[in-house]
């Protein structure tokens, strides 16, 4: 038995077989091309992105019909890359000036970008490397004239374990036959972990190792909330968890009585039972789970992954776009908390030796007003 440790990033308990998805690792040739070959190198770029493009707005369609339309805006940053001019125009130059295969001169452009977002400090941005990486495999299949069908066949529900799993990976698999998500890499801002919570399923993130120690078939457990993965558990074991697991299931069924039946105490005193949310992607949750508004906005993460402050005006829209969505209930939203365990990357704000007692959050923003 291996007990192994990651990021909780969707509360729950699952116990089940796992099915271990490999690295989709592709072989892209350089070759020379001759000056006539020029202008079919970037034909073919063209059709490439443009059938990429049409695909991804049917993975989209399809995830805001089953998942809702907050969820299905992740393939925004998907269709943002496959329009960006600045890096179409470096790779028709890779192509013209290097006399190199279109797939070659992919493949070296788009690696410069995924690299930046990898090197980056702040958390949420470098996932969204991941992104890139999702996008460029697709345009390079379609390039390679590879099919790119995911197509999964599971006869029992199983727990999905990757090194990653990119968006549209994670919008292939069969819902219904999902029981969990572990993955090597990742945080609580990942694609993975937004759809896991969505689907009310157990996911642990960020746990490097899993990969390594872990096959298709192995028994294992997740504890969305501890961020635990347990690895060919004793029986003993698998006992407790399914315990624990019952437990919840039946503290799931209080939250989700009839909807006409408000929350209150046996003396019929009303009680507000709102809700915490982090993202604007949670917001479909808070309707879910008949949540009387949201009790706590945690705002410090639209501030996170930017080198400057966001303006008055994109706060503005934000807070906005969540008083819509819960009214007529209300929304009480904090002063951005920062410090800690949260680090801006804008320079004006400096790393403290002790953040979890310094200038931080109420401090921050009576010291800092503007």
């Amino acid at each position: 038995m291996i007990k192994l440790k990651g990021i909780a990033a969707s509360s729950g308990i699952a116990v089940g077989s796992a099915y271990r998805l490999g690295r989709d690792e592709l072989y892209i040739p350089k070759r020379r091309i001759s000056h006539e070959e020029i202008p079919k190198e970037i034909y073919c770029l063209e059709e490439a992105l443009i059938a990429t493009r049409k695909e991804i707005l049917s993975i989209q369609k399809r995830i805001s019909r089953e998942l809702g339309f907050t969820e299905a805006k992740i393939f925004e940053a998907h269709l943002l890359v496959l329009e960006d001019r600045v890096l179409i125009e470096d790779i028709i130059l890779q192509i013209k000036n290097k006399r190199i295969n279109v797939e070659y001169a992919f493949s070296q452009c788009i690696k410069k970008y995924i690299d930046a977002f990898n090197k980056m400090k702040d958390a949420y941005l470098r996932e969204r490397a991941a992104d890139i990486e999702d996008i460029a495999k697709r345009v390079i299949r379609k390039l390679l004239k590879k099919d790119d069908s995911n197509v999964y066949a599971f006869d029992e529900k199983v727990i999905i374990v990757a090194h990653a799993l990119s968006p549209s990976e994670t919008a292939a698999l069969p819902k219904d036959k999902i029981l969990g998500f572990v993955t090597d890499i990742g945080g609580v801002t990942a694609h993975t972990a937004i759809i896991a919570r969505t689907l009310s399923i157990p996911a642990v993130v960020g746990l490097e190792v899993a990969t390594k120690h872990i096959g298709s078939g192995d028994r294992i457990i997740i504890d969305g909330s501890e961020g635990a993965v347990i690895v060919r558990p004793s029986e003993k074991t698998v006992k407790d968890y399914q315990e624990r697991a019952a437990k919840l299931l039946r503290e799931k069924k209080i939250i989700h009585i009839p909807r006409a039946v408000k929350a209150q105490t046996i003396d019929r005193r009303g009680i507000v039972v709102s809700a915490n949310i982090e993202l604007p992607e949670e917001l479909p949750l808070v309707n879910q789970f008949r949540s009387e508004g949201v009790g706590l906005y945690r705002t410090e993460f639209i501030f996170l992954g930017r080198k400057n402050f966001p303006t008055e005006e994109e706060q503005y829209r934000d807070y906005l776009n969540v008083a819509n969505n819960v009214k007529p209930h209300s929304v009480i939203i904090r002063t951005i908390d920062i410090g800690g365990d949260k680090f801006l990357s804008c320079p004006e704000v400096p790393h403290e030796f002790a953040p979890f007692l310094g200038w931080r959050a109420i401090r921050f923003c009576l010291a800092r007003p503007e």
